[in-house]
């Protein structure tokens, strides 16, 4: 999971970058059909066959539904919101992924922990400060995103063993692609990407790709509980170089 989250953060550094010069909707394709070849490339290694009878499978299509709006909604907000503002809401997603793991799948949770839910939410609208007269109305993207992940990491936990980690990997990266090319429908401007964002896609692909298949096994080998508290380990371990690059443009 600290892997996980720590390539994520370093593949959303370099998402913003790429976005001052090209479109959202442009990236997330590149983005989504680099990172497709990639698993393409592992499930033939694995003489593994694409199946299309797990997208219909309820469990997959509540992680896929939540890694659709998480996906969007952060590269979104990578191009309009400072990363740290992004790196202070997202720590709420483990708070989330408890609070629903108790309502949900009956894991216990004692009145520290709920206190905690409530501290740490509290403490997210006390850092982005939504009444604030300079309060960014993009800013409630990375909300959207961090209730995504949650519907995510949920359903991958629900997800049968029966279908593999780099199967569901393939299919989110495919739709990652797809909601790009609807979003850049949208907004148009495709630009010519030049060597430096070459290379910057290349370190996007490796680095997205990792943090798709461990953040995959890793919430479908741990407790949810578990899983989260090593979120917030990852965050702290990564927060203070998000906030020094969030404020250095």
């Amino acid at each position: 999971m600290i892997i996980a989250m720590g390539c994520f953060t370093f593949a959303d550094l370099l998402i913003k970058i790429a976005s001052e010069t090209m479109p959202v909707g442009q990236i997330m394709i590149l983005l989504g059909i680099g990172s497709s070849f990639v698993f393409l490339t592992l499930l033939r290694m694995k003489g593994e066959a694409i199946r299309l009878s797990p997208l219909f499978n309820s469990a997959v299509m509540l992680r896929n539904a939540g890694e659709l709006i998480a996906a969007t909604s952060m590269c979104l907000a990578l191009a309009y919101v400072p990363i740290s503002t992004i790196g202070a809401i997202i720590q709420t997603v483990p708070l989330m992924i408890t609070a629903v793991a108790a309502l949900f799948l009956g894991e216990r949770v004692g009145i520290r922990r709920a206190l905690a839910i409530g501290v740490g939410f509290l403490g997210a609208l006390f850092i982005v400060q939504p009444g604030d007269a300079n309060f960014d109305t993009m800013t409630g993207l990375v909300f959207v995103s961090a209730i995504g992940m949650t519907i995510r990491d949920v359903g991958t936990k629900l997800v049968s063993d029966s279908f593999s980690t780099l199967l569901l990997s393939f299919y989110s990266c495919v739709l990652f692609a797809s909601s790009g090319v609807i979003l850049l429908l949208f907004t148009g401007g495709v630009s010519s990407p030049d060597a430096n964002i070459t290379v910057l896609f290349l370190a996007m692909v490796a680095l997205g790709s990792l943090a798709v298949i461990f953040m995959t096994e890793a919430v479908r080998l741990v407790i949810c509980l578990w899983s989260a508290h090593l979120d917030i380990q990852a965050f702290i371990l990564v927060g203070g170089w998000c906030n020094h690059s969030g404020r250095t443009s």
